[in-house]
């Protein structure tokens, strides 16, 4: 693969990673954990509803379990609306620091090495779910929301009560972008990306025509 190519890859990439994202000055918001969180219900497969500023389109969240006590494996999939549709495949590693609270854990992803909060702030595991992540850098924070559910749909009472829930942290919920989960299974000619090694550790990626 050319130099310039490589380049190119990185900076579709990096663009798609970072436009996911709101920016804030100070610290990252204070949200509060969910009490009583296990992590064994919460893996497994979600569709992604609504999302901070972002235009992708079909993202899912794959939680699964590693040999690792208290860390998992996030596989995040998306499609672009960018010419060619291309197909993005994240890999990331998420620990929980402290056992007592599982439900505030840490991410950390191929594209940043820094890792950023990930906290469970609501979910009944089998109907809905929303994150908070949050990452402090330089004179501020960027922070994103992700509403997630078991199905490529949501109920309404779910989606208010999650709104009503990220209200109370004075998250905006006018931030976030609704998901298209529509012809998400279309095959299209295009280019994929995807994690050579398949682990957060590794910023190989490679196209796939």
């Amino acid at each position: 693969m050319g130099v310039l190519r490589v380049l190119f890859l990185f900076l579709v990439i990096f663009i798609a990673y970072s436009s996911q994202h709101s920016y804030g000055l100070g610290e990252c918001p204070e949200v509060t954990p969910m009490d009583n969180f296990k992590m064994r219900p919460m893996l497994g497969i979600w569709y992604v509803i609504k999302k901070t500023a972002t235009n992708s389109a079909c993202i899912t969240y794959n939680f699964t379990a590693t040999h690792t006590r208290n860390k998992y494996h996030l596989q995040q999939e998306s499609h672009s609306i960018i010419p060619g549709k291309a197909h993005y495949h994240y890999n990331g590693e998420l620990t929980v620091p402290n056992a007592v609270n599982p439900a505030k854990m840490k991410v950390k992803f191929a594209l940043n090495l820094i890792p950023a909060s990930y906290i469970v702030v609501i979910t009944d595991y089998h109907n809905y779910a929303a994150i908070f992540t949050c990452q402090r850098i330089a004179f501020g924070n960027r922070k994103s929301v992700s509403i997630l559910s078991r199905k490529r749909t949501i109920d309404d009472d779910y989606m208010q009560l999650i709104l009503n829930t990220l209200k109370s942290f004075k998250l905006n919920p006018n931030e976030l972008s609704t998901i298209a989960q529509v012809n998400c299974d279309k095959q299209d000619d295009g280019l994929e990306l995807r994690s050579v090694s398949g682990t957060s550790r590794s910023g190989d990626y490679e196209w796939i025509p």
